[in-house]
């Protein structure tokens, strides 16, 4: 960096700074933004889905398998989460059991609701994000 012999060199080395901080502060919040969307839950779900109907069909009874499981774990989750009622904790076992069944015996129309479900999920997030950039633009 050069040595700064007046005034006006000195204010034109800060508000150059100054918009080098602006710039890397914005940088900062999107990158943070980005990193809280790839963390949420449903997104992490959606991107294990999207992966799983991308691998390669190695072995497809495994595959059924395991989707089936995954999938009727995270009903069971949703519908009992940390209850205590035994009625619900058997009902939870039961769905989790029925589901996983169910998915490794039909796997072609999981994929199909699962792909409409991702397709769902990213229309609403790119709602969102447009609604964030509109509310932004309007701050400023």
């Amino acid at each position: 960096m050069e040595t700064i012999t007046c005034v006006n060199d000195l204010e034109s080395a800060i508000q150059v700074l100054e918009n080098k901080q602006q710039e890397e502060r914005h940088e900062m919040k999107e990158a943070f933004h980005d990193t809280y969307e790839k963390f949420q839950p449903s997104n992490l779900i959606k991107n294990t889905i999207k992966d799983v109907i991308k691998l390669p069909q190695s072995n497809p009874e495994i595959m059924k398998v395991a989707i089936g499981i995954t999938v009727g774990y995270l009903v069971k989750k949703l519908l009992v989460r940390s209850s205590l009622n035994p009625f619900k904790l058997l009902l939870g076992n039961v769905l989790e059991f029925a589901i996983a069944g169910y998915i490794s015996r039909n796997p072609e129309k999981f994929k199909a609701v699962a792909t409409k479900v991702a397709q769902v999920l990213m229309k609403i997030k790119n709602r969102r994000e447009q609604k964030l950039r509109t509310i932004a633009i309007q701050a400023g």
